[in-house]
Formats: structure tokens, sequence, C-alpha cells
């Protein structure tokens, strides 16, 4: 996703405030450093991990632009976030060689 220059984490959490969030970036724009919370799969089977990694590295590409968090705008990114992450997804998906099984 053209992030070799952040320095980023991922880890698992068991949780979060909200029951349908999945995952969650926080960020420091002037070091290019990011953290990713994914809710662990243990907790939701059957979550698509890679969808949710995908969007909240998404979320860096807009993190310039960000506004407050609950406003119109934070609703609107999220939204074009969702959409690149599923179209992106579902590209690497429709042109990954199949598992023999």
């Amino acid at each position: 996703m053209r992030l070799q220059d952040w320095s980023i984490g991922a880890t698992y959490v068991r949780g979060f405030e909200s029951g349908t969030q999945t995952g969650r970036v926080r960020y420091a724009l002037h070091l290019k450093q990011a953290d990713i919370e994914i809710l662990d799969p243990i907790v939701r089977p059957g979550q698509d991990v890679e969808r949710t990694l995908v969007h909240e590295l998404g979320h860096l590409h807009f993190a310039p632009m960000h506004t407050k968090e609950g406003t119109a705008e934070d609703t609107a990114e999220d939204q074009a976030v969702e959409a690149f992450a599923l179209a992106l997804v579902g590209l690497r998906r429709a042109t990954a060689p199949r598992r023999r099984r």
C-alpha cells in the first residue's frame, strides 16, 4: 500500500468500546509511526482480518486530511477507506492463484 516510509505495528486485542468495531489505528503523522489493533479472531470467528488490516492501513493515507472524530467528514473518510479496502482485498483475492486441496 506504499507505506514503506512508515513504522507500523499490529496486534490483536480482545475487544473495543464499540461492539461493531473490528480494528483501530493510532498514529503520529509527523513521525510516520502507527499502531494498529485488530479484534482477535478468537473473539469474533469468521471476521475478515485481512480486510480490517487493509482498512486501518488505508486511514494512514488520509491522515494528513483527518478531521475531528464523529463529524460528517470523518464518516465520509471512513466510508472511502472501506470502499478502497474492499476493492483492494477483492482484487487480490480475485487474482491470487488458487490453492490445491
